[in-house]
C-alpha cells in the first residue's frame, strides 16, 4: 500500500499562494500580413515576473532576449517566403512554451496587398516591365510582348514610329490577348508614311503606368510605282535618222524638206506611256541604215525607294533593231539607261518601257 501524506501536509500544500508558482509564457503572435524583407512585430505574452524569453523565428535565427516583464515585442524581418514556425520559451524565473505559424509572402508592398485582394483583378501597383518581344514587326505582323506586372485589365502597347519627314507617329498595336505576363499583339495593316526604322515598344496600363521601352526593328509595307516620263532627264536622243524623237523631245534638224515634192517632215513627238521611249524613222529612198543611241538619266530616288524592274510596253523592230535598255541595276537608287537602235531605209523602230520602283508605302520617292 503506497504511503499516505498526513492531512496537515496536504493542507499546507494547497495553501501555497498562486503568486508563488513559476510564471509561464502562454502565447506568441505576429502582426500580419508578413512579407519578405519587411519588418513584422513578434509579441510574446504570459504571466509575470519573467526575466528572459528565447524566440526561434523559424528561419534558423534563435535569440534570447533579457526582459523585465511580459508582454514583450520585437521586430523581425524574414529574407525568404514560405511557412515559418515560431516558438517562444520562458527563461529567467519563468517557464512555458508557445508556438505559432506564419506564412511569409513574397514581394514587398504588393505582396501585402495581394494577401488581402486579388491583384490580378486590380490595377498593378508595380510598374509593368517588358522582358522580351517575339514579333514580326511589320504591318499585319503578329507577336507577343513578354514581361510582368501587366495586370489583367487591358491597356495598350504603343510603337514609337517616326514618319519619313521626322515627325512622331505613335502607333497603338492591336491587342488580341492580355494577361499579367504576356500580351499578344498584331501590327495594324494600314500603317503608312513611315520607313524601315529602329523603334521602341512600350506597355501602358489603364492607370497610365508605363513600362520600360523595348527596341525592335520595324519593316515598312512596300508600294510599287512607275517613274513618269516627266521626271526623266537629261535626255540625249539619237539624231542619225531622218525623224528622231524620245518622248516629247525631238531633233529640230529633222523639221526640213527632204524632197521638194514631199514637203516638210515633222518628227513624231509623242509622250511616253511609260518612263522612257523612242521613235526613229529612216526616210524612203535614203541611202544606207541609220543607227545611234538614246540616253536617259533617271531621277535619284530617296526615302528608301529603289529601282525594281523594267516592263516592256511596246517594241517594234520590223524595220531595224533595238538593243537595251542597258544600265538598269535592280535595288539601285539612281541609274542611266541607254537604248541602241538601227533602222533601215523607209522604215522605223520604236520602244516604250516603264521603270518600276519600290519603296515604303505613303512615302514620296523624291
Amino acid at each position: 500500500m503506497p504511503p499516505v501524506l498526513p492531512l496537515a501536509v496536504l493542507v499546507s500544500l494547497l495553501a501555497i499562494p498562486t503568486s508563488a508558482r513559476m510564471p509561464d509564457v502562454t502565447a506568441i503572435s505576429v502582426s500580419t500580413p508578413v512579407t519578405v524583407n519587411q519588418p513584422a512585430t513578434v509579441t510574446v505574452t504570459g504571466a509575470n515576473p519573467c526575466g528572459a524569453v528565447r524566440i526561434d523565428f523559424g528561419d534558423a535565427q534563435v535569440i534570447t532576449f533579457p526582459i523585465s516583464q511580459l508582454p514583450f515585442s520585437v521586430n523581425h524581418t524574414w529574407a525568404t517566403a514560405g511557412v515559418k514556425t515560431l516558438t517562444a520559451l520562458g527563461m529567467g524565473n519563468c517557464a512555458g512554451t508557445a508556438s505559432t505559424v506564419v506564412n511569409v509572402q513574397p514581394g514587398g508592398g504588393l505582396g501585402q496587398l495581394c494577401a488581402i485582394v486579388d491583384c490580378g483583378a486590380t490595377p498593378t501597383l508595380t510598374a509593368p516591365r517588358i522582358t522580351a518581344v517575339l514579333s514580326v514587326n511589320r504591318p499585319e505582323g503578329v507577336g507577343a510582348v513578354l514581361g510582368k506586372n501587366f495586370g489583367l485589365a487591358k491597356g495598350s502597347v504603343i510603337a514609337a514610329l517616326k514618319r519619313w519627314d521626322g515627325a512622331d507617329q505613335p502607333t497603338p498595336l492591336e491587342i488580341t490577348k492580355w494577361t499579367g505576363k504576356m500580351i499578344e499583339v498584331r501590327w495594324p495593316a494600314d500603317i503608312s508614311g513611315v520607313m524601315d526604322q529602329q523603334t521602341r515598344l512600350q506597355v501602358v496600363t489603364p492607370t497610365n503606368a508605363k513600362s520600360n521601352e523595348w527596341p525592335v526593328v520595324f519593316s515598312a509595307a512596300l508600294d510599287v510605282a512607275v517613274i513618269p516620263w516627266e521626271e526623266v532627264g537629261p535626255v540625249k536622243c539619237g539624231v542619225d535618222s531622218n525623224s528622231d524623237s524620245c518622248g516629247d523631245q525631238w531633233d529640230p534638224d529633222d523639221e526640213r524638206s527632204v524632197f521638194l515634192f514631199f514637203g516638210t517632215i515633222t518628227p513624231w513627238a509623242v509622250p511616253c506611256a511609260g518612263t522612257i521611249c523612242g521613235l526613229h524613222y529612216n526616210a524612203w529612198a535614203a541611202i544606207g541604215d541609220d543607227k545611234d543611241t538614246d540616253v536617259f538619266v533617271l531621277p535619284t530616288l530617296k526615302n528608301g525607294w529603289q529601282l525594281s524592274s523594267l516592263e516592256k510596253l511596246s517594241w517594234d523592230t520590223t524595220g531595224g533593231s533595238l538593243t537595251g535598255p542597258l544600265g538598269f541595276v535592280p535595288n539601285a537608287t539612281q541609274g542611266t539607261l541607254t537604248m541602241k537602235w538601227m533602222v533601215t531605209p523607209n522604215d522605223d523602230v520604236s520602244y516604250d518601257f516603264a521603270v518600276r520602283i519600290a519603296g515604303p508605302r505613303g512615302v514620296p520617292h523624291k
